[in-house]
């Protein structure tokens, strides 16, 4: 027995210093939980080793024919979407054309209405 516990009796624990003394139990147990999980190597599971060994990933140089021939097939490609657009635009009609079958008067240079411009 102490002096303090003499003179003033036994101290009594607050709630807060509870709480505090659970939590560092707590996290005291949770620590020696993992550093037992990170030193022991036998409950740590392993990888799957596979039988085939890793093959390195080679960047081949193309030659200049084969980079030829694709570049000039991504052309031909690139030269009958364009062909087709062309086409379409030629057989479209154009805005004079479509006022004129919906009987619509156009604006002509000289009759822009007052206010525009």
């Amino acid at each position: 027995m102490s002096c303090r516990e003499w003179l003033f009796g036994p101290r009594e624990e607050c709630r807060t210093c509870h709480e505090l003394r659970s939590q560092l139990d707590f996290a005291q147990n949770q620590n020696r939980y993992l550093l037992g999980k990170l030193l022991e190597p036998n409950a740590v599971p392993q990888q799957a080793q596979t039988s085939e060994s890793p093959v390195p990933i080679s960047t081949a140089p193309t030659p200049w024919n084969i980079r030829k021939s694709i570049l000039e097939k991504e052309d031909r490609a690139q030269a009958v979407v364009l062909k087709k657009r062309q086409e379409e635009l030629k057989k479209s009609k154009s805005t004079d054309e479509l006022e004129k079958a919906l009987d619509i008067p156009g604006v002509e240079e000289g009759d822009i209405p007052s206010g525009v411009g």
